[in-house]
């Protein structure tokens, strides 16, 4: 997997989803980070070091890695005792896009290609900028 390709492609892939929030995309890119140091194979990873890591509680990472499942942007085992979980990251370049990063498919929770049945799409804050200014005398 590229791992620049793999962002790009997740990124424009979170812009057509409206189910995913800041939790399941922290989570993915903790996640990736770890994959990628760990040569794109299968890897062990505690819950301690992903709730260090991610700066998410252990709630919010059982949701968001099921919610990730679900999306199939990852596979998990999770193995008896204090034993760590084994993750895999599948590739979202397969999964949703192509090496521009656009969406290759109908992205999941539109149908029929329908976009404006998503919610939110498209629907972001304006950002207010406050301008100070100073008058400094020396």
């Amino acid at each position: 997997m590229n791992y620049l390709k793999e962002i790009l492609v997740f990124e424009n892939w979170i812009e057509y989803n409206s189910a995913i929030n800041k939790s399941d995309i922290r989570l993915w890119y903790t996640l990736m980070y770890a994959a990628n140091r760990f040569n794109w194979k299968e890897f062990t990873i505690s819950i301690s070091t992903l709730i260090f890591k991610s700066k998410l509680s252990k709630s919010e990472i059982y949701r968001s890695r099921n919610k990730l499942k679900q999306f199939g942007l990852i596979e998990f085992k999770e193995r008896a005792g204090n034993q760590s979980t084994i993750y895999k990251i599948n590739s979202c370049a397969a999964l949703f896009g192509t090496e521009s990063g656009t969406p290759s498919g109908t992205p999941p929770g539109t149908e029929s290609g329908n976009i404006s049945k998503t919610k939110n799409i498209n629907k972001r804050k304006p950002v207010k900028i406050k301008i100070v200014e100073l008058n400094l005398c020396w």
